[in-house]
């Protein structure tokens, strides 16, 4: 059998997006066409009104009922919760791009590096799966503006710059300007949960699995209910191909989340390495 990772997308604690996927992907650049391409090609419209006719009947009527409450908005307070309560109908839907759409037009109405942050960190989730070669540096450039746009309206917030870090790895011209912002984090504060968790992933990336391993064990020490960390912990142990050790820190994953789609997932992927190697 072929060697596998489990690719997690954003963090169930740290970004609110509890999602991996199968399959190995390494590389940490994208290409980037021109902002003026990009708008002759892809609208955010466009991907509205796609991503509404994939909707159930039942989620298609509640976004129809609160785009109409939207539309009756008539303050800036009303009019950023409306868009809210919009974002989080399609966070549960997991269309994770559409939801950081409709963050980022709340928080340019109340400029909120909150709001900024959710877009940032749904764009980068959407664009990290996105395989469409003109959705992807769309949705890219987009998670770049608004988490550049959080660090700006809060400069001081590690959480912020972290993302902000992560997403320059993954996302920017300059990989190594994003793993540098993350390094430089975890030297102001060296339990940064983000940074480390985030650092770690990158490592796994570029098949540095004892890195990955190192930064996952400090986790894990600091914050043991925190179960990302226990499922990256076990992706890189199957990837040095100690799968007893991957067990182990996949049960431990098991213990921590609720989500049946996702335990039914890891199960998967358990059984699979029961009966084979990397």
């Amino acid at each position: 059998m072929n060697r596998q990772q489990l690719l997690l997308i954003g963090g169930l604690t740290l970004t609110g997006v509890a999602l991996f996927v199968f399959g190995k992907k390494t590389a940490l650049q994208t290409e980037s066409p021109s902002s003026e391409k990009l708008q002759q090609t892809i609208s955010a419209q466009s991907l509205i009104l796609e991503a509404r006719n994939n909707l159930s009947p039942e989620a298609k009527k509640e976004a129809e009922k609160l785009d109409s409450l939207f539309k009756k908005a008539t303050t800036d307070k009303d009019k950023t919760a409306s868009l809210v309560q919009i974002a989080d109908l399609w966070d549960k839907n997991t269309q994770w791009g559409i939801a950081g759409l409709y963050y980022d037009s709340a928080a340019k109405i109340t400029a909120s590096s909150g709001l900024s942050a959710l877009a940032g960190t749904r764009f980068l989730a959407a664009a990290d799966m996105a395989q469409d070669s003109t959705l992807r540096p769309f949705l890219s450039e987009r998670a770049l503006k608004a988490l550049l746009k959080a660090t700006e309206l809060a400069p001081e917030d590690l959480n912020v710059q972290a993302e902000y870090g992560n997403a320059l790895a993954l996302l920017g011209d300059n990989p190594m300007a994003g793993i540098q912002k993350l390094r430089e984090i975890t030297q102001k504060d060296s339990l940064h949960l983000k940074a480390n968790f985030h650092l770690a992933q990158l490592s796994i990336r570029s098949s540095q699995f004892d890195k990955a391993i190192n930064r996952f064990n400090l986790i894990n020490r600091h914050y043991p209910a925190f179960p990302d960390a226990w499922l990256g912990k076990g992706e890189a142990w199957y990837n040095l191909q100690n799968v007893p050790e991957a067990l182990k820190a996949l049960e431990t994953y098991k213990a921590l989340v609720k989500d049946p789609a996702v335990l039914q997932q890891v199960d998967a992927f358990m059984n699979q390495i029961k009966q084979s190697k990397p």
